[in-house]
């Protein structure tokens, strides 16, 4: 028998959630289930498959994202008109948030961590749009509608949380495994060449390893951040405070492809993101048997659960510094 999922992605743009999201479709492509799938996205274009499959539908929402009002009305009306006409079985909601829709099973796959993420008055400066994020979905998780709705997390120190600060029941853990055949290249580099790829995000903290390299500036070594210097508040931060560190490099940013080459010609992967529900370059360079420097944080310790080539740091400066200064 038929089965009718819709699955909600329209406010994915960029990062981990976009990778997911297309390694999702490539999956559903190859289904020989006799299921058919509508899936709502921000744009066509950021999609890596030009072709879909007949029992595949992608409907653009491109102005999703426009304002909170925006977002709102979809949330609440849109999609609860759309589900009383197409009647699916499967509503799954890849943003955190499940829409106001009847289905007979609804699943929210969470992977953002701002909305039990403490911001502090500097990170509120940095990012306005994501402290009106936080409060967003904390209003969100409380609302009624999540009793019948099955939460899925990537770790277990996710599913305690969400059980403690919003008495969530229905969680399952659902650990993102996505194999990669790139093995390393041998290169004998100069320099030792770490490697952080992320977006110029408050939460990832790329001034603990900018401040650690004023302590190595006759080290030879090389670091490369994924962003340019213009692209927010952030990132200009960042960049002037790494002005007068010639080893730091912003090479921009990179689709996934162009990363997954870049694990080949690195020496370390370097990660200092104060908070991730999962750290999806963690697992893609383990999988490369590329050595990780990271911090000593919940969601760190069971991505790298069982790995031996990592080099795990107190989440503070001194720790950071000894770490690099061993390798």
């Amino acid at each position: 028998m038929e089965k009718k999922i819709v699955i909600t992605a329209q406010n994915i743009t960029e990062g981990g959630p976009l990778t997911i999201l297309n390694s999702l479709i490539d999956v559903l492509k190859n289904n020989k289930k006799n299921n058919s799938f509508i899936i709502f996205v921000h744009k066509k274009i950021l999609l890596n498959q030009k072709k879909f499959s007949k029992k595949i539908k992608i409907i653009q929402l491109p102005d999703y994202r426009n304002s909170l009002l925006k977002r709102l009305y979809y949330e609440l009306f849109y999609f609860k008109n759309f589900s009383k006409v197409i009647k699916p079985d499967i509503w799954i909601s890849l943003q955190d948030t499940i829409p106001n829709v009847q289905a007979k099973k609804k699943y929210v796959y969470f992977h953002t961590p701002i909305g039990f993420y403490n911001m502090s008055f500097k990170d509120i400066y940095f990012e306005p749009i994501n402290f009106l994020r936080s409060v967003y979905y904390k209003f969100i998780y409380k609302l009624e509608r999540y009793t019948d709705t099955t939460i899925i997390v990537q770790q277990k120190w996710i599913k305690k949380i969400l059980n403690k600060k919003f008495n969530f029941k229905k969680i399952i853990i659902n650990r993102p495994y996505n194999e990669i055949n790139n093995k390393k290249k041998i290169i004998n580099n100069k320099e030792i060449i770490f490697f952080y790829p992320a977006l110029p995000r408050f939460q990832k903290n790329f001034e603990i390893i900018v401040k650690a390299c004023n302590f190595l500036k006759n080290e030879k070594f090389k670091i490369f951040f994924t962003f340019d210097k213009n692209e927010n508040r952030y990132s200009r931060y960042i960049y002037n405070l790494s002005k007068k560190i010639p080893q730091i490099f912003f090479i921009g940013r990179k689709s996934h492809k162009e990363v997954l080459n870049l694990y080949k010609q690195i020496d370390y992967l370097i990660f200092s993101s104060k908070l991730e529900t999962w750290g999806l370059p963690l697992s893609e360079a383990s999988q490369c048997s590329i050595p990780i420097l990271a911090p000593d944080l919940p969601y760190a310790r069971e991505t790298l659960l069982g790995y031996k080539n990592k080099y795990l740091y107190k989440y503070e400066l001194n720790s950071l510094l000894q770490k690099m200064q061993f390798i």
